[in-house]
């Protein structure tokens, strides 16, 4: 990996009697053809170290082969490499959007790999800064930020945090936050690039940065933050939660088609849960909870989903947490719950999902689209409301977001 990384160095000195090209041009004589797929790889690299693969340390190495390939090139140029590199990460990480559809796959994937041209061009741009790998990770972060946001509430799946679990990065996630770790994981990178970049002309700098990326590295080992968090903990309440998965038959894709047997298998789960409770195979919970969508009917109004939901609770005999599809107020809308299920059958405590999802919960720009008759849209027949909630459930005398 390393010596692929030393090939995308432009090289320092011109043979003699030549004249130096300049720097926007050397890297488009010399390895121009090397740059274009090193950045889809490079790309590729970062999303294999999310789930599936879960590589985790090619993340570093992902973003110093981005920032290598950008080296002394001009802004357009760092433009199409960002964008090779966010179509390689985006189109890996997200395959799974083919059960979805292909068409939204291939359409969603360069809209995100856009904000990457930008991020290219931002790097180029403060690298000609002293301390630019730090200035380096301040780009990626503020993209990252981006990219969460805009368009339709922001799509945040590339997000260099969400791969570091299990890594000394993810011990800084409740100090810093998901920004944070971003910008420690971009800032090893480009760390890792300044020192193949300049190891052989400065090597006392070289070893300084090492260090530094060590010490940044250790950090979280050296002063344990999960032993702060232990501490803070201590002597206060803890809670029992049973967590209920029912599975969806078949591929999993098609909730709508299996919904009632998809909600019999939470009931049936639950209530062998409750068994093994009574017979002292495992401790009683708190509060049971279900996922997201265990019911896809308003089971306020299907009597036999909520017959299934109400055997469940009262079998187990604590509240259960109950992710539910629920009318909304008008017939074209609809809303995404939780619902507090308690065993005398009430259901006072619900958080309505603030953040529904683009063209899988609502159609925007419904009016506009539904004159190109884009059949695929009538599988999405009500548009699903934004909740108001931002205060957490009460269950079970515990407060839970």
């Amino acid at each position: 990996m390393t010596h692929v990384l030393r090939t995308l160095l432009p090289s320092r000195e011109a043979p003699a009697g030549e004249t130096a090209p300049s720097p926007v041009d050397r890297p488009r004589r010399r390895n121009l053809l090397v740059r274009l797929p090193a950045a889809s790889l490079a790309g590729v690299a970062a999303a294999g170290a999310s789930a599936p693969w879960e590589q985790r340390w090619l993340l570093p190495l992902a973003v110093a082969a981005l920032v290598l390939v950008l080296q002394r090139v001009s802004l357009r140029y760092a433009s199409l490499l960002g964008l090779l590199f966010g179509l390689g990460f985006t189109l890996a990480l997200t395959a799974w959007m083919r059960a979805v559809g292909t068409d939204a796959w291939l359409l969603l994937s360069p809209v995100v790999a856009a904000y990457y041209a930008l991020a290219a061009v931002g790097i180029v741009l403060v690298s000609r800064l002293r301390g630019w790998p730090w200035w380096t990770a301040c780009v990626w972060v503020t993209v990252e930020a981006a990219v969460s946001a805009w368009p339709l509430g922001g799509f945040p799946w590339t997000r260099l945090a969400w791969a570091t679990v299990d890594t000394p990065f993810a011990l800084w996630l409740p100090w810093v936050g998901a920004a944070g770790v971003s910008f420690l994981v971009a800032l090893t990178g480009a760390t890792l690039a300044w020192i193949l970049r300049e190891g052989k002309a400065r090597p006392a700098g070289a070893v300084v940065a090492i260090v530094a990326a060590l010490l940044v590295g250790s950090l979280p080992v050296l002063f344990r933050p999960e032993s702060l968090t232990s501490s803070w903990e201590a002597d206060r309440p803890t809670v029992t939660v049973a967590t209920v998965q029912g599975d969806v038959p078949g591929a999993g894709n098609d909730l709508v088609a299996f919904h009632e047997e998809v909600t019999e298998n939470h009931v049936r789960a639950t209530v062998d849960l409750a068994q093994r409770v009574r017979s002292g195979a495992v401790p009683r919970p708190d509060f049971v909870l279900w996922p997201e969508n265990s019911t896809a009917v308003d089971p306020f109004r299907d009597a036999q989903t909520n017959a299934g939901i109400t055997r469940a609770v009262t079998a187990i005999g604590v509240p259960v947490l109950v992710g539910a599809i629920v009318d909304g107020p008008r017939p074209d809308a609809v809303l995404n719950q939780g619902l507090v299920w308690l065993p005398d059958g009430s259901t006072e405590e619900r958080y309505t999902k603030r953040h529904p999802v683009p063209f899988g919960e609502y159609v925007p720009f419904r009016s506009q689209l539904s004159e190109l008759k884009i059949g695929r849209l009538d599988m999405i027949p009500r548009d699903m409301i934004a909740g108001t909630r931002t205060r957490p459930l009460d269950i079970a005398g515990s407060r839970v977001a």
